[in-house]
């Protein structure tokens, strides 16, 4: 869909492989975006500026290290490390500021969303793999064919959500079975 100009078929590989690298620490950056005004909250400030000085640290040094013999996706891949490193420092000190333990972060919730985040993982590999694509096609046809893969990705996550979790089940199909009722 973007291989247009000088962006040819290798570059795109390089720009998933980076994306994908990025991807790992996405769960983290969101976290962060929470915790980090938390600490404000809590006026203790310190916390998260310090967090971020040694995630950057790790990062420069970790980078530094590594992408001259394994590439240039190490640059994201530091950058993802370091967001859970960031977060990580932060889990700690929060758990210490409002005196709850780990399971106060760690929820059976949690763990049943990244278990559908395992399944769209893995369908969408499927998927990709199975996807049928020409680069013939103009780009509107391009485009609306990613489209329909994103969409059905995502209603296999949601699948997965109202089957794993009970609480999602049942208001799913109290709804469905509403909507029909009132038909």
């Amino acid at each position: 869909m973007f291989e247009r100009g000088q962006f040819g078929s290798n570059s795109t590989q390089m720009t998933a492989l980076a994306l994908q690298f990025y991807s790992l620490g996405l769960v983290c950056y969101g976290v962060y975006k929470i915790w980090g005004p938390t600490f404000y909250a809590l006026d203790r400030p310190k916390i998260p500026v310090m967090a971020s000085l040694v995630s950057i640290g790790f990062n420069i040094v970790f980078c530094l290290a590594t992408v001259d013999r394994y590439g240039f996706y190490f640059l994201s891949l530091g950058t993802s490390i370091s967001m859970f490193l960031n977060v990580g420092i932060q889990a700690v000190f929060l758990s210490r500021s409002l005196g709850v333990g780990w399971e106060f972060f760690i929820s059976s919730r949690m763990l049943k969303i990244v278990g559908a985040n395992i399944v769209m993982f893995f369908g969408t590999k499927w998927g990709i793999l199975s996807f049928v694509f020409d680069e013939k096609w103009v780009f509107w046809k391009k485009a609306l064919n990613l489209a329909c893969c994103g969409i059905a990705f995502l209603l296999l996550y949601v699948a997965v959500l109202v089957l794993v979790d009970d609480s999602l089940r049942s208001r799913f199909f109290r709804k469905v079975t509403r909507k029909d009722l009132n038909e």
